[in-house]
């Protein structure tokens, strides 16, 4: 994987189009938190990834906490996997998108995206999505195929008008680059039966609230 610091030299390398989010081992106590604030205070680095299957960790537990009530006090979003990994090396019964809703609850000020809409647990990330204003949605692959299908999938699962009524302000476009590229997954979400200012919203200005900047 790599490293805090080489995402960073990735992003200096194109400011203009790149945002970079650092990564932390919840389970390293202190020194996540220690990381998290070097890689935004030194390096720029703007939010934060985790993802509990692959790193092994409790998503509710206090080592975890500690890295949330850090990224809410240097106002980074957290970007945190949740439903299906690939590999089954790992267990998955922390990606399950419920948990977070409790964190959601204590940590209101921090921003919190579940992505791949927590495939298969699509309307338990909904949910949690909808009683918390600060939890978002992304589109990215929910391993239906191709991206066409993907989309098919999630208008399948919810509604348009779901989507238009409580989720058109917290549902971010995502591709899963490089499992799906990025302009073919645009061209199919652009195929969403939407209103035209929540496909908009879909395809940057919910990005630019997550990430504060709206």
């Amino acid at each position: 994987m790599p490293t805090n610091d080489e995402v960073a030299d990735l992003v200096r390398r194109d400011s203009r189009r790149f945002i970079g989010f650092a990564s932390v081992d919840p389970n390293s106590g202190k020194d996540a938190s220690s990381e998290l604030r070097r890689s935004h205070e030194q390096l720029g680095l703007r939010g934060l990834k985790l993802n509990p299957a692959l790193q092994d960790f409790d998503p509710a537990a206090p080592a975890a906490l500690d890295v949330y009530k850090e990224a809410e006090r240097l106002e980074m979003p957290i970007l945190i996997h949740t439903g299906l990994t690939f590999s089954n090396r790992f267990s998955i019964k922390h990606n399950q998108p419920l948990v977070l809703d409790d964190i959601a609850r204590k940590y209101p000020k921090l921003r919190i995206c579940l992505a791949h809409m927590g495939w298969p647990w699509v309307w338990d990330a909904v949910a949690v999505t909808i009683r918390n204003s600060n939890v978002y949605l992304d589109t990215a692959g929910t391993f239906a195929g191709t991206p066409i299908e993907s989309v098919r999938q999630i208008t399948s699962l919810v509604p348009p008008r779901v989507v238009e009524n409580t989720l058109g302000e917290r549902l971010m476009f995502g591709s899963d680059y490089p499992r799906i590229e990025v302009n073919k997954m645009f061209a199919a979400i652009s195929t969403f039966s939407l209103r035209q200012d929540v496909l908009e919203n879909i395809l940057g200005r919910n990005a630019l609230s997550f990430l504060g900047e709206a």
